[in-house]
């Protein structure tokens, strides 16, 4: 119970907070998705602009639609507000997977915004079936 609560426990670093952060897994090294909350708790807005994991050979930013699926650049966060990445809106494509995953594996991801700062959270591996991170 322990670790199940670590892996959705928000990840603090300065005034940023990610949390509830899982991963769609998969079968067959097709690509995953990654989604997470992400909390801007600072007087200004941020720009998340790109990830990374040492498990992915690429990871984009994307967004669902009506209309389908999108790159996107970034992904504004106004002062003070949040942004659910979540199935069916935002979420991270997890491409090349360099390695296989298991489910409840904890995969390192970091996270990058405009500013240059960085925060890294431990995303939990759940079933292609999961609607979150429990």
């Amino acid at each position: 119970m322990l670790v199940a609560l670590a892996a959705i426990a928000p990840a603090h670093a300065g005034e940023i907070e990610i949390s509830e952060a899982w991963i769609r897994n998969i079968p067959g090294g097709a690509p995953s998705a990654g989604y997470f909350r992400l909390r801007n708790g600072t007087d200004g807005a941020v720009r998340l602009v790109a990830a990374e994991s040492p498990a992915y050979g690429r990871i984009g930013l994307h967004r669902t639609t009506d209309s389908g699926m999108a790159h996107v650049e970034r992904v504004n966060v106004p002062a003070g507000g949040q942004v659910a990445f979540a199935p069916g809106g935002y979420h991270l494509m997890l491409m090349e997977q360099r390695k296989p995953v298991e489910i409840d594996d904890r995969i390192p991801i970091r996270l990058r915004f405009a500013d240059g700062k960085e925060r890294t959270a431990r995303f939990i591996v759940r079933p292609p079936y999961a609607q979150g991170p429990e």
